[in-house]
C-alpha cells in the first residue's frame, strides 16, 4: 500500500463559467474510488491554494491514473465541469517525493493546474496513518471529524466517494398518506357528521376529514400548533377550528374557517385572543362566537363572512368550556363551564349579559355539554346530572339524576336526545312534556365518551382514549348491549416514543406509556391488534425475520412477543436488578443477538441460546439512547445524552478504538444521531438535543429525522454536508419522537405528546403541472423587482393553498438562482463599463429587496 498526496498549487487561463466573466473553480481528484476536493476560489480565473491544501489517498501498485476534474462552484444548482484530464503516475514502486507537474485540461479552450505529487510507502512512515486523520482545515479521507453537537470524534469511510448533488435537496417528497389519531383526550364538542357521511375531526395541528366507507381522508394543513376547538356551520360546508398560541410567529392562536368540500382555507382570524382557544359556535346567520382560556374567558363575537369583529369582552373569572347559539333566537348566545352559565344578547353593536338564569336551589355545578331542545336548554354536569333549563323561564325544571360519571356529550334527536359519559354509558331519552324526559334504552362501549353525533341511523362516537367508534344501525341495538366493534379511528392515548416496522410485511408495531401495544396495516391503514402490558413502552425492535419483537419497558424489562398475535413468549428481567428503563432494543442483523440498552450500558443476549445473558457494553458517560449493528453483526455504534459517538466490538464487549477499524465499518441500519453519514442533520445553532430520532431508507439513498420543533425533515443519505438542505414537513403538534422508514414507500412518524402517528408517503419531487405554469409566469416577470413580486405571488399561492409549504421552499430555490443571474449580469455591466459602481449599488440592493 502507498499514501498518494496530491497538492494543487495554482491555476491558469481557466474557463469562465458565470455571467461575470470568471468561475468559482475548485479541483475534484479521483483514484481508486476515492475522491477528494480542493477548496473553492470565488470569481477568479488564476486560482492559487494554500500550502497545506495536501488530498491524501491509499493507493497499490495498480492504480496509475489520477483523474482530474476542475468545476466551477454554483450555490443553488450542479456544479459546472470546465476541464479535465487523466495524470498518468508512473512507476510508483519505492515512490517518489515532491514531483511538480503541469496538467493541460482537456475539451477546453484554455485551462492550465500546476500540482504537486508524491508517493510513499505506508511503511515508510509512521505517521503517515495519523495523517490520514489528523489533517487540518477541511475534510479528508479518514481523517477524525468533530462538529458542534458531537462530544468526541467521528470518522468517514475509506471507500465513500463525494457526489456534489449532495449538496442538494433529496429529489424524493413526503405527502401525508393517512393519520392514525383523535384529540379526544382533552377535547369535547370536537366530532361531526358531514352532509355526505365524512366526519370531521383534528389531531394535532391537522384538520381532518374521514369517509368511513373508504378509510380516506383529506387534510386541512392552515394551523401551526395544536387545534383545540371546532365547530361546524348549520350548512355542514364550512368549518371553524381554533388554536393554542404559537411560539413562532405572532404567538397568538388563530382561528381557521374552511372550506369542507375542497378542503381550502377561506378565512383567518387571529389577533384577538391571547390563550388558546377553546370554543367555537356558529349561528345560522353568519357569526362566528369564540372563548379563549385567558383568565378572562374573553369572548369575541364575528361577522366571520366579513371578516369583521363585532365585539369583544370578558366572560368573567370562571373559567367557560362550551358556547352555543340559540336556534330560537340567533342573536342570542350561551356559555357554561366551571361552575357558570349564562346567556348573552347581542344587540346595537354589544354583547351584554341577559340576568334571570341560575341554579336556584340546585347545587352549583360545573357544565361539560349543552344542547337545545324544544325550547328548553338542557346540559351535561361533571357531577353526571342531567339539567333541564326553561329558556323563557330562565329556572331548571327538571334535574335528572341517571349517570355516575361526567356528561361530556349530549346530542339532540326526534323528540328526545343522547347522553353520553365518562364510564361508556350511551343513554337514548324521550321527551314526556313540560320539560320532562324518560331513559328509554342505555347501550355501553366501555370507552369514556367524549362526543357522539348521528347521521340517519348512524351513531360516531369520539372516546377520552383517542378513538373514533362508529355503530351501525345504533337504534335497532337492543337495551343493555355492550358494543364491540374496532374502531374507525385508532389513536394513542398517551405518550408515544415506541415505533418498529416488521421486515417485508405491511406491519409495524408502536407502544405508548400506558402500556398500550398496538400493531397496525398501513395498506388497509388500520389497528389490527392490541394488548396492555404493565409498564410504559419505550422502545420496540423487530427480529430479522419478523416472527418477533421485543418489546423494552419503563420498568427494565423485556418482553418478546409475536407481533401478530401480542402474546407474551418470553420476559428478561433486568440483569442489573436496577430497574431503569429500556432506552433502545435491536436485533443483530442474523437475529442471533439481542443488544438491550439501560441507562449508561448495552447489555447483549444470545437469541440462539434461550436470551442468555453474555454481558455488556461500558463506557459511556451519559445514558445511551440510540444504538445500531454493523453489517456483520460484530459491532455496535451508540449515542448518548452526553452527545458521545461511541463503538464496541461484540466478541469481547470492549469499546473499539482502531482508526483503520472505525473507518471501514458497514452499518445495517442507521438511527443513531451522530456520526460522519449524519453530521448534516443538525442546524448550526444547535445544541445536541434538537433532533430525537431519524431512520434511513431501505435502499440507503434517503434520510428522515423528527426534532423538538415537531417537524418532519428528509435529506440525502449519507448526509454529511455541513447544514445539509432538506424538505421540511409539518403536521405534528409535539415533539416527533421516532420515524421509521416502512418499506421503500412510506415513513411513519409519532408525536410525543400529541399521541398521533403519522403515516407518509414518499413521492416524487415533481410539481404539479398548473403549479408549473404559475411558476413560470413568476419567475419570467419582466419587473424590475421581479424577485419580491414573485414572493409576493408565491404566498398568495401559497395562503390559497395552491402550492404547499415545501413546494414554496423549491419554488423559492429557483427565485433566488434566478435573482443571482441578475445580481451577476449587474456585475458584468459593471465589469464592462456599462454601469458606473454607484448605479450598480443601488441596481443590487432592488435586486435583492
Amino acid at each position: 500500500m502507498y499514501v498518494l498526496n496530491v497538492r494543487p498549487i495554482n491555476a491558469l487561463n481557466l474557463q469562465p463559467a458565470d455571467v461575470t466573466g470568471y468561475s468559482d473553480p475548485y479541483c475534484s481528484f479521483k483514484i481508486a474510488g476515492q475522491i477528494q476536493t480542493s477548496s473553492t476560489k470565488t470569481q477568479t480565473l488564476n486560482p492559487e491554494w494554500d500550502e497545506n491544501e495536501n488530498c491524501l489517498f491509499l493507493i497499490n501498485d495498480s492504480d496509475r491514473v489520477l483523474h482530474l476534474t476542475v468545476y466551477d462552484h454554483d450555490e443553488y444548482s450542479p456544479d459546472d465541469p470546465i476541464g479535465s484530464s487523466d495524470i498518468q503516475l508512473g512507476d510508483i514502486d519505492g515512490g517518489y517525493t515532491d514531483v511538480e507537474k503541469e496538467v493541460v485540461l482537456d475539451n477546453v479552450d484554455s485551462g492550465v493546474v500546476h500540482l504537486m505529487i508524491s508517493v510513499r510507502s505506508k511503511e515508510e512512515d509512521e505517521t503517515i496513518e495519523a495523517k490520514l486523520y489528523q489533517e487540518q482545515g477541511r475534510i479528508v479521507r479518514r481523517e477524525g471529524v468533530q462538529y458542534r453537537q458531537l462530544n468526541g470524534t467521528v470518522y468517514e469511510p475509506i471507500d465513500f466517494i463525494y457526489d456534489k448533488s449532495h449538496k442538494l435537496p433529496p429529489k424524493k417528497r413526503l405527502t401525508i398518506d393517512h393519520v392514525y389519531g383523535y384529540r379526544g383526550v382533552d377535547c369535547r364538542d370536537n366530532l361531526y357528521y358531514l352532509p355526505d357521511g365524512r366526519v370531521v375531526y383534528f389531531t394535532a395541528i391537522l384538520g381532518i376529514v374521514h369517509n368511513p366507507e373508504t378509510n380516506e381522508q383529506e387534510y386541512f394543513m392552515g394551523h401551526n400548533d395544536d387545534i383545540k376547538s371546532l365547530a361546524v356551520h348549520p350548512s355542514g360546508n364550512h368549518v371553524a377550528t381554533g388554536q393554542v398560541p404559537t411560539t413562532k410567529g405572532s404567538k397568538l392562536p388563530k382561528i381557521c374557517i374552511w372550506d369542507v368540500n375542497n378542503i381550502k382555507r377561506k378565512i383567518v382570524i387571529e389577533g384577538d385572543h391571547t390563550s388558546a382557544i377553546t370554543a367555537l359556535g356558529f349561528s345560522g346567520n353568519g357569526k362566528l362566537v369564540s372563548v379563549g382560556e385567558d383568565s378572562e374567558n374573553t369572548i369575541v363575537l364575528y361577522d366571520w363572512k366579513n371578516k369583521v369583529k363585532l365585539c369583544h369582552l370578558s366572560g368573567g373569572r370562571s373559567r367557560i368550556l362550551v358556547t352555543s347559539f340559540c336556534p330560537y333566537d340567533k342573536n342570542l348566545i350561551l356559555t357554561a363551564g366551571v361552575k357558570n352559565i349564562r346567556l348573552w344578547n347581542y344587540s346595537n353593536g354589544r354583547l351584554t349579559s341577559v340576568r334571570g338564569l341560575s341554579f336556584g336551589k340546585v347545587p352549583v355545578q360545573t357544565i361539560l355539554s349543552v344542547i337545545w331542545h324544544n325550547g328548553n336548554i338542557i346540559t351535561g354536569t361533571l357531577k353526571g346530572y342531567i339539567i333541564v333549563w326553561n329558556l323563557e323561564r330562565k329556572c331548571i325544571v327538571k334535574v335528572l339524576k341517571y349517570h355516575r360519571s361526567p356528561v361530556y356529550t349530549l346530542l339532540e334527536i326526534e323528540n328526545g336526545f343522547i347522553s353520553g359519559d365518562g364510564k361508556g354509558k350511551i343513554a337514548f331519552w324521550e321527551s314526556i312534556g313540560n320539560g320532562k324526559y324518560k331513559p328509554i334504552k342505555k347501550v355501553y362501549i366501555y370507552k369514556p365518551i367524549r362526543k357522539i353525533d348521528i347521521q340517519k341511523n348512524c351513531m360516531i362516537v369520539g372516546t377520552k382514549s383517542n378513538e373514533i367508534w362508529q355503530f351501525p344501525d345504533i337504534f335497532s341495538v337492543e337495551e343493555g348491549t355492550v358494543i364491540d366493534l374496532l374502531p374507525i379511528v385508532k389513536g394513542h392515548s398517551s405518550e408515544t416514543w415506541a415505533l418498529c416496522t416488521i421486515p417485508d410485511t405491511d406491519i409495524f408495531v408502536t407502544g405508548d406509556f400506558d402500556g398500550e401495544l398496538v400493531a397496525w396495516n398501513k395498506e388497509i391503514k388500520q389497528s389490527i391488534n392490541n394488548c396492555k402490558l404493565d409498564s410504559e413502552i419505550y422502545c420496540i425492535g423487530s427480529h430479522p425475520q419478523g416472527e418477533l419483537i421485543a418489546v423494552g419497558l419503563g420498568n427494565g424489562i423485556v418482553n418478546i412477543i409475536d407481533p401478530f398475535s401480542l402474546e407474551i413468549l418470553i420476559h428478561l428481567e433486568d440483569p442489573h436488578n436496577n430497574d431503569f428503563r429500556v432506552t433502545d432494543i435491536k436485533y443483530s442483523p442474523c437475529g442471533s443477538f439481542l443488544a438491550v440498552s439501560r441507562k449508561m450500558v448495552i447489555d447483549v443476549y444470545h437469541a440462539m441460546d434461550s436470551y442468555k445473558y453474555l454481558g455488556k457494553c461500558e463506557g459511556h458517560s451519559g445514558i445511551v439512547t440510540h444504538f445500531d449493528w454493523s453489517f456483520d453483526g460484530k459491532a455496535i455504534q451508540s449515542d448518548s445524552n452526553a452527545h458521545e459517538h461511541l463503538y464496541w466490538d461484540i466478541e469481547d464487549l470492549e469499546q473499539i478504538k482502531n482508526y483503520s477499524r472505525l473507518a471501514s465499518l458497514k452499518w445495517n441500519s442507521w438511527t443513531c444521531l451522530h456520526g460522519w453519514h449524519v453530521k448534516g442533520i443538525w442546524p448550526h445553532n444547535a445544541d445536541g438535543h434538537d433532533i430525537n430520532a431519524l431512520n434511513t431508507s431501505i435502499d440507503g439513498k434517503l434520510l428522515v429525522t423528527g426534532d423538538c420543533d415537531n417537524m418532519v425533515k428528509l435529506f440525502r443519505f449519507p448526509t454529511y454536508t455541513d447544514e445539509a438542505k432538506n424538505r421540511c414537513y409539518k403536521g405534528h403538534a409535539a415533539f416527533v419522537t421516532n420515524i421509521r422508514f416502512c418499506g421503500p414507500s412510506h415513513v411513519l412518524s409519532m408525536g410525543g405528546t400529541d399521541s398521533t402517528i403519522i403515516q407518509w408517503r414518499v413521492t416524487s419531487s415533481e410539481l404539479k403541472t398548473p403549479v408549473k405554469k404559475q411558476l413560470n409566469a413568476v419567475v419570467t416577470t419582466p419587473t424590475k423587482n421581479g424577485y419580491s413580486v414573485g414572493l409576493r405571488q408565491l404566498n398568495i399561492m401559497l395562503e390559497n393553498d395552491v402550492i404547499q409549504q415545501e413546494e414554496k421552499t423549491a419554488i423559492e430555490e429557483i427565485l433566488k438562482d434566478t435573482r443571482k443571474e441578475r445580481i451577476n449580469a449587474t456585475l458584468l455591466k459593471l465589469q464592462t463599463g456599462r454601469l458606473d459602481q454607484s448605479d450598480a449599488i443601488t441596481e443590487i440592493r432592488e435586486i435583492l429587496s
